[in-house]
């Protein structure tokens, strides 16, 4: 046999190139609660400039995130499909890069979600149980699902993954061996934030039920 094998190929020669895209559709929404906000603290908050300050005096303030929803519907869809688990442990996720001493680390933030443990695993590899959903999510999305378009589940480079280091070596990993491209995502990923005005999240805005919510925004990129 010889198979036609589409492979995808991401570039270190320039600047880190990102594996999941920024935009409106990779919104999540999260209720403000443990306390009704204030319209002075309301106010308050919004009116610092950059985003984790922004958070720091959210959460010293006594308040708390809730995951409410996946913004889009196709992208909530898409994470259901990899694991009905996935909206709710990204999110968590996402929550631990907004906290003001974020280091953008996906490891990190698996280790804290692991620690806490929110779906109550009860097995011996915890934090292996919490890095396995991540890894589902970023092989997904290296090999075709896109946030804003409904998936199949089929991946579109069947063959694997190419990487053109800065030196200008090339790394294949073939998908034959999906635990090498897997380890490979998840060590060399990190979470970035967008732009706030573009995407339109980071705000504390008050919905039609009077609760306060909060936006936040994924992207992940790979390490330089």
């Amino acid at each position: 046999m010889k198979p036609l094998l589409g492979f995808s190929i991401k570039s270190q020669l320039g600047s880190a190139s990102t594996l999941l895209n920024a935009s409106d559709s990779t919104n999540i929404t999260y209720r403000i609660t443990n306390k009704m906000m204030s319209k002075e603290d309301f106010d308050g908050i919004n009116n610092i400039k950059d985003h984790l300050p922004r958070m720091k005096a959210l959460i010293d303030k006594g308040y708390k995130l809730e995951f409410f929803d996946i913004e889009n519907k196709t992208f909530k869809n898409n994470l259901l499909f990899l694991d009905c688990c996935m909206p709710i442990f990204i999110a968590q996720c996402l929550i631990c890069d907004s906290m003001p001493n974020s280091t953008s680390s996906l490891k990190d933030a698996v280790t804290i979600v692991a620690t806490n443990n929110p779906f109550g695993y009860s097995g011996k590899n915890v934090e292996e149980f919490y890095a396995h959903k991540m890894k589902v999510l970023l092989l997904a999305s290296a090999l075709g699902m896109m946030p804003s378009k409904e998936w199949s589940g089929h991946y579109d480079a069947n063959g694997g993954y190419l990487v053109v280091k800065q030196d200008g070596e090339i790394v294949c990993y073939h998908f034959y061996n999906q635990n090498d491209v897997e380890d490979y995502l998840f060590n060399n990923t990190r979470f970035e934030r967008g732009s706030r005005s573009r995407h339109h999240f980071g705000t504390l805005y008050r919905g039609a039920d009077g609760e306060v919510y909060i936006k936040l925004n994924l992207q992940i990129r790979f390490k330089k």
